[in-house]
């Protein structure tokens, strides 16, 4: 899906869970309030400027030209791309509410050109205010490559590095910059990004490790 089908799809998505006037989608995001002190958040745009074809839908001419495809049950990647950056992280969320969990969600728009949608979610106070108001405790990002980083950017929580270090058995690692880096000081808690199991991603041939991503 396009980022705009996929903004669609996931409000669709949400209603199963939330009540509809729990559920925000404005200009740059879609935020739902949950019954648990704790927000997950994923970005909805990938680097790809198409979207990518569905392989199903494909001729055999098509699949015989494009053999460089894998889809099995342990790794995707696609010689025209496979947007696991960040669609793991959408699908991953999508599993957690389907498993009866209801944090706080954030979808957001155009992280990979500037964490513009973070961005905007910052500027709406009314919906910082409810994040502060329920006490949150921290935010989850599903927005990292490999399979057992955890990454904290600025947040100088030692404490909370520590318990996650623990309850996951992942490691901290490090990178430059992602929508928690905006979203964890106006909302004031602690947050951490997590290994999705996708790789390369910022290239056309980047893959999705299934396992790794099951595991997260």
């Amino acid at each position: 899906m396009s980022q705009k089908k996929l903004k669609q799809f996931l409000v669709k998505e949400l209603k199963k869970y939330y009540d509809k006037d729990k559920i925000h989608a404005r200009d740059g995001f879609l935020f739902a309030e949950g019954n648990t002190p704790v927000m997950i958040t994923a970005h909805m745009d990938t680097i790809h400027v198409n979207p990518i074809k569905d392989y199903y839908e494909w001729t055999e001419e098509q699949v015989d030209k494009e053999k460089n495809f894998k889809y099995d049950v342990h790794v995707l990647s696609s010689p025209q791309g496979i947007g696991g950056d960040d669609r793991c992280g959408i699908w991953l969320i999508l599993q957690i509410l389907s498993f009866g969990y209801r944090p706080f969600i954030l979808f957001n728009e155009d992280e990979e050109i500037g964490c513009i949608g973070a961005k905007k979610f910052c500027r709406n106070k009314d919906l910082i205010q409810k994040c502060k108001d329920k006490g949150m405790k921290f935010i989850v990002e599903m927005d990292r490559k490999n399979k057992h980083d955890l990454v904290f950017y600025d947040c100088d929580n030692r404490d909370f590095t520590k318990w996650c270090e623990k309850v996951t058995g992942w490691k901290e690692n490090y990178g430059s910059c992602s929508d928690i880096s905006y979203l964890a000081p106006e909302i004031e808690c602690a947050a951490v990004n997590l290994s999705c199991g996708y790789y390369d991603e910022h290239k056309l041939w980047h893959t999705v490790k299934v396992e790794e991503m099951f595991n997260t």
